[in-house]
């Protein structure tokens, strides 16, 4: 009889190449863990995290295959266990284990790859007078085609060496305004609290005009 339930390792969430799935390759560029490891039978990718509405959105994401765990500590983890989905997207994209400081995805940036980096290893700060926000990586080639792809849009950056890693500051508020409007353009996942950040900046502002109208 032909099984018409699929294995583990014949599902591969990763391949519709929608907004959605761009949003969370974004994601693992910056905060995920890969293992492979033939010796220890290792194969999985997974993202840790303290928000656990962002991990519940990756798990319907990946499918009832993958599985979440909330530890003591409120850190919660969602993991993908297959060896054949882990060797496509090493081999597929070049990022594996110990990226971190090599980082040079195989893939072509956009908005959607780049909200989820953000989402990963971003941060906007809107104590006055700052008003930036800022990628992190430890990989300085990273850090130059995000710096690349932000000036294509108008959105001025420079990138500031901090220790073993590389920011990529945009430190004016029309671009940090443009890259508001350009990584929230999808209706993908999002982490809510950089969101909200965002929002109470621009749309506060928004409110403002229209009454002084």
């Amino acid at each position: 009889m032909e099984k018409n339930n699929k294995s583990k390792n014949e599902i591969n969430p990763f391949l519709k190449m929608d907004a959605e799935t761009m949003y969370w390759l974004g994601y693992i560029f910056a905060d995920g863990n890969i293992a492979y490891n033939e010796k220890q039978r290792q194969y999985s990718i997974s993202l840790f995290s303290k928000d656990l509405d962002i991990l519940y959105k990756f798990k319907e994401f990946l499918g009832p295959l993958s599985k979440m765990y909330v530890r003591n500590t409120g850190i919660g983890q969602v993991i993908y266990r297959s060896k054949s989905v882990t060797k496509w997207f090493i081999n597929t994209f070049d990022v594996g284990p110990n990226k971190s400081l090599i980082l040079d995805p195989n893939i072509e940036l956009n908005w959607d790859l780049l909200h989820g980096y953000f989402d990963g290893d971003g941060c906007i700060r809107l104590t006055d007078p700052h008003k930036e926000a800022k990628f992190t990586t430890g990989s300085l080639v990273w850090a130059g085609r995000i710096r690349e792809f932000l000036l294509k849009y108008n959105i001025e950056n420079k990138i500031i060496k901090k220790g073993n890693a590389y920011d990529v500051n945009i430190y004016k508020k029309d671009s940090v305004k443009l890259l508001y409007q350009y990584m929230y353009q999808n209706n993908t996942s999002r982490l809510e609290y950089k969101y909200n950040r965002f929002v109470a900046l621009f749309d506060r502002e928004k409110f403002g005009e229209l009454l002084e109208s």
